[in-house]
């Protein structure tokens, strides 16, 4: 995931560093849906940690 991680110019210059907190659902196919920031350093930030989250493959949902 780091690896397709483009920190935002805007952040960059502003000096900010630390995490970004996204939730999202998994679905029964394992399709991530509902992709939304919980924490971010900037709106720049949270655009790209919500851009990468839709990079990632699916998942194997849990069970109850």
């Amino acid at each position: 995931m780091r690896a397709n991680l483009r920190y935002p110019p805007s952040a960059r210059r502003a000096g900010l560093a630390g995490e970004a907190y996204v939730q999202f659902i998994v679905q029964p196919t394992g399709r991530l849906t509902n992709s939304e920031v919980t924490s971010a350093l900037s709106p720049d930030c949270a655009a790209e940690a919500v851009r990468v989250t839709r990079l990632l493959p699916g998942f194997a949902p849990g069970t109850q």
